[in-house]
């Protein structure tokens, strides 16, 4: 494959075909422009922010982030699949809202298996997964928010514990607020 720079053709050796556009490995960016435009990045050529020792993204929809074990979110296991971690939860929130913030990780899970099930593929456990683009955010999130404050419904209309009550209503209003966000263009 060729490009046109400069007024002159300069070979790529050996660019990776990333479906909607080429990568050269040797210079850690894409010799095309990225389709969606501004949507992806300012920078059409940009891959994972110019972090291509540290991240990866091999599909374009989501990228793989440093391990951070401080956050909710969805990691690869180490065997090339998928786990929920919960990280940032109390003790009282892991008893009355975990199965709820599963319930939002696991349906990213859903998303990335249907965009790229091998995206895990020799990374290390704990790798974590997340959005490419803000479109992508705004449909994954907004799909989680809306699977985690149906669970926390669920939780109310059953006559939970009583100690639980503040925690999943706080919970509640949180899911509420960022999905109105996102389908308002505030997140």
């Amino acid at each position: 494959m060729t490009t046109h720079f400069m007024e002159q053709f300069v070979p790529i050796a050996d660019p990776s075909d990333y479906r909607a556009r080429y990568y050269d490995p040797n210079t850690g960016r894409f010799v095309s422009g990225d389709p969606i435009a501004f949507k992806g990045d300012i920078n059409f050529y940009r891959y994972v922010g110019n972090r291509p020792i540290l991240l990866a993204d091999p599909t374009g929809l989501y990228k793989i982030l440093d391990p951070d074990p401080k956050i909710n979110t969805v990691v690869c296991d180490g065997k090339g699949g998928f786990s929920v971690q919960l990280g940032r939860l109390t003790p009282l929130e892991e008893k009355c809202i975990g199965d709820c913030a599963r319930v939002h990780e696991e349906s990213h899970i859903g998303d990335v298996k249907a965009a790229d099930p091998k995206i895990c593929k020799g990374k290390v456990k704990g790798a974590v997964l997340g959005f490419s683009n803000p479109d992508e955010e705004k449909a994954g999130e907004t799909k989680a928010y809306t699977a985690g404050l149906n669970c926390l419904n669920n939780k109310l209309n059953n006559a939970f514990c009583k100690d639980c009550f503040q925690t999943i209503t706080e919970w509640k209003q949180y899911a509420q607020e960022k999905i109105s966000g996102y389908n308002n263009g505030k997140n």
